[in-house]
C-alpha cells in the first residue's frame, strides 16, 4: 500500500489552504473597512470589494483593460454604480451636495446589485464561501 504523503507534507497543505482563506476573508474585511470612508481611497475599495463579491458569485473576472463602464456593458445590472464610480472618480467640480448624494447612490447601487446577484440556496452559497476568484484582484 502506498503512503499518499507524509503528515508534515499533509500539514503544510492544510496550512497553506488555511492562510489562503485567512488572506481572503481578511482582505475583504480591510476593504470593507476602508470603502465607509468618501475619498478617492473608499471609492476604488468599494469597487473592488463588489468586484470580489460578484466573482464569487459566479460573474467571470474583470479583465484589467476593461473600465468599469465597458465591464458593465457585459453585465447591464452594473450600470448605474459604474456611471457614478466613474463620475466620483474622474469629474473634479462637484458641489458638497452632489458629492455627498452621489456616495449615498453609490452606496444603494452597491446594496442592489448584491442583493440581485445573491442566488439563494446551500450550493450557491457554498459556492461563495469557498471560493477564491476573488484574488485575482488582489
Amino acid at each position: 500500500m502506498a503512503v499518499v504523503g507524509t503528515p508534515m507534507v499533509w500539514c503544510l497543505a492544510v496550512l497553506t489552504l488555511a492562510g489562503i482563506y485567512a488572506f481572503r476573508f481578511g482582505r475583504e474585511s480591510y476593504l470593507g473597512l476602508l470603502a465607509r470612508r468618501e475619498n478617492l481611497r473608499g471609492l476604488k475599495a468599494l469597487y473592488t470589494l463588489l468586484l470580489i463579491k460578484l466573482s464569487a458569485r459566479g460573474f467571470e473576472v474583470k479583465r484589467p483593460y476593461l473600465t468599469p463602464l465597458e465591464y458593465a456593458g457585459q453585465h447591464p445590472e452594473l450600470t448605474r454604480f459604474a456611471a457614478i464610480y466613474t463620475m466620483l472618480r474622474y469629474r473634479e467640480a462637484l458641489s458638497e451636495t452632489e458629492r455627498l448624494q452621489a456616495w449615498q447612490e453609490l452606496r444603494a447601487s452597491y446594496r442592489e446589485i448584491l442583493e440581485r446577484s445573491l442566488r439563494p440556496g446551500f450550493w450557491p452559497a457554498l459556492q461563495r464561501l469557498f471560493s477564491l476568484k476573488g484574488l485575482y484582484y488582489s
